[in-house]
């Protein structure tokens, strides 16, 4: 959602259908194009529900031409099985965001916003993301990236979680 997610209990049933409008529009049209729009989630996709319905599911049930980037990492995060996930998207799956995390709290703020709270990321392969079951499902559906993300660093420096991420991918068997 568009929304900073301090003010996401603010976002009514309209807004976020709105929204989901607005989006599948612009993907619509991009798609005459040859373009394809994609959706990044966050966790709160998955946890802010609109008349007992999660905003993702609801996006997906309400458009046709919006393809899904999923964060695996957030899906997580949320309690949503990431590997179950992109099974049931099938081709609606157009790339995969590998990001992972571990035990603990970070605090962010977004553009002046009140600081919140957001999972101790850390290097893929490292916490509690399924990796090898990420990667293996997105070969098995024909995904062709899989970007590697992290959003705070835990214990080491960018360059040397990096390098770590492309052991652990590599690791799995599946990354060459």
């Amino acid at each position: 959602m568009n929304y900073i997610s301090n003010q996401v209990d603010s976002v009514t049933y309209d807004m976020a259908m709105q929204e989901i409008e607005e989006m599948e529009r612009v993907a619509t049209e991009l798609k005459k194009e040859g373009i394809v729009a994609c959706f990044h989630n966050h966790h709160v996709e998955f946890t802010k529900c609109y008349k007992g319905v999660p905003f993702y599911y609801l996006m997906l049930a309400n458009t046709e031409n919006l393809k899904m980037e999923l964060d695996c990492g957030w899906a997580t995060y949320a309690g949503v099985d990431p590997v179950q996930l992109m099974k049931n998207l099938g081709e609606r799956l157009c790339a995969v965001h590998i990001k992972d995390f571990t035990d603990g709290v970070h605090k962010a703020s977004y553009s002046g916003a009140d600081p919140v709270d957001m999972p101790c990321f850390t290097t893929p392969g490292t916490g509690y993301l399924n990796l090898k079951g990420c990667l293996q499902t997105a070969i098995d559906l024909g995904i062709d990236y899989a970007i590697v993300e992290q959003d705070y660093m835990n214990n080491l420096d960018q360059l040397s979680s990096a390098q770590a991420a492309v052991y652990n991918l590599r690791e799995t068997g599946l990354v060459e």
